[in-house]
């Protein structure tokens, strides 16, 4: 194992620690809000470009949430969910600039 890996092994076991102790704070409730808007709005967003109509986007305080939606392409929108926060995740590792920042980002 060189250092890069090494790093990364030591990295990876902090973040489970630290993600294990805050999950069900107050620390990490906007974080799990954000996330559950993402995934709420990516299936907004898979129903309005397949032709449906959205009437609303709900996000509970329990990190839960759902989108009322008419039409539109069910199998598609249904799966856009998770899709959509990857990529919502990607973007935003993308756009904080040079390694050191998506590095960050990454561990965020």
């Amino acid at each position: 194992m060189n250092e890069g890996q090494s790093a990364f092994v030591l990295l990876y076991c902090i973040y489970l620690l630290v993600a294990s102790i805050t999950s069900n704070t107050c620390i990490a409730l906007p974080l799990r809000l954000l996330t559950t808007f993402a995934h709420e709005f990516s299936h907004a967003a898979s129903c309005w470009l397949t032709g449906g109509s959205v009437h609303q986007i709900e996000v509970y305080s329990n990190a839960g949430g759902v989108t009322r939606y008419r039409g539109g392409c069910r199998c598609i929108i249904s799966s856009a969910g998770f899709l959509g926060e990857s990529l919502w995740g990607m973007f935003f590792v993308v756009m904080s600039g040079g390694r050191k920042t998506a590095t960050a980002a990454a561990v965020v």
